[in-house]
């Protein structure tokens, strides 16, 4: 079962690359709006593209055995096809359809993904009411993408590989992996399971760490020597450490969450992972310089029960 799992979740990222490839070929240029001929080329084009989509985005439904997500595709790529056919070729910009229906990701639509998915909760939201909210393409497949690389359950159903301690190795061997699985900073608290589950692929790495942002979540892609890296914090905790992160999106007062990526050599990346996952800011960084309750009035009282709770482990483990 667990090496059915495994399958699954490949051919899921090689149908998340089908879909990408597509709506880069979907992209129109100026020779697509050209004349009557070639806008009419270009939406016959898109037309066959749309039925492409919906047959990948089919496959994955069975893939994650989601019959309400694929009543839904259903239903918005008929919609797509009749905003399609309503077009008119002599007087409208064939434009429009792709950015309007296929590419476009609204700023309010990632918030509630961001919001709604990451690793941890103890009351998962309901993803139905994320996927009920979709209008494109591009939203659909950015929100099957967070509901699985931020889902802890997926990395538990997956073969172990190795296992340290708080730190737990799944999917294939991988040398990239194993080297991240020995080298990824360990909770240093014994009593605190905080997880560092890592996710081995052939050709992508994903990892959780649980009480970094609370949950942070990593998504390495392999591409020759080079790595592109993409990560998620669902709790900034602390404003200053988080704007530091490399490729970080900059963080302001108030913000919640947010984003980052950046590019590695591959024999750096390890290097690279540590130092990220050592900097991500914990509850603790929320009381200090820059944290989110920095100036809250409460804050003096929680520092000095946090010093003491931490002088009193440093007694105990003297003892021992």
């Amino acid at each position: 079962m667990v090496e059915e799992n495994l399958e699954k979740l490949q051919l899921y990222f090689k149908y998340d690359l089908a879909v990408k490839e597509i709506l880069v070929k979907s992209n129109p240029n100026s020779s697509d709006d050209y004349d009557l001929n070639t806008r009419i080329n270009y939406l016959n084009k898109i037309a066959n593209n749309l039925d492409e989509l919906e047959v990948i985005f089919d496959k994955i439904c069975l893939l994650l055995n989601d019959t309400y997500l694929q009543n839904n595709i259903k239903e918005l790529f008929n919609k797509y096809r009749v905003k399609l056919s309503n077009i008119n070729p002599n007087i409208d910009s064939v434009s429009s359809f792709y950015h309007t229906y296929l590419s476009n990701m609204r700023p309010e639509f990632i918030n509630i993904v961001e919001k709604s998915f990451f690793g941890y909760q103890a009351i998962p939201k309901s993803a139905n009411d994320i996927f009920d909210k979709i209008e494109t393409v591009n939203e659909l497949l950015h929100a099957i993408h967070a509901s699985i690389v931020n889902n802890e359950n997926l990395y538990q159903e997956m073969p172990v590989v190795a296992k340290d301690g708080n730190a737990i190795l799944y999917g294939v061997q991988n040398d990239m992996a194993y080297d991240l699985f020995l080298n990824i900073p360990r909770d240093p608290i014994e009593e605190i399971e905080s997880p560092r589950e890592i996710l081995a692929l052939k050709d992508r790495i994903l990892i959780m760490a649980r009480d970094l942002g609370h949950a942070l979540t990593i998504d390495i892609k392999a591409f020759g020597d080079k790595c592109q890296v993409k990560y998620f914090i669902p709790k900034v905790c602390n404003y200053d450490m988080v704007n530091s992160l490399k490729g970080v999106r900059k963080v302001k007062e108030g913000d919640m969450f947010t984003d980052g990526e950046f590019e590695c050599n591959t024999k750096d990346l390890t290097k690279e992972i540590v130092t990220l996952m050592e900097n991500v800011p914990m509850d603790q960084h929320m009381f200090i310089k820059g944290g989110i309750l920095e100036h809250d009035p409460s804050t003096p009282m929680i520092l000095e029960a946090m010093a003491r709770q931490e002088k009193k482990y440093e007694e105990e483990h003297k003892l021992k």
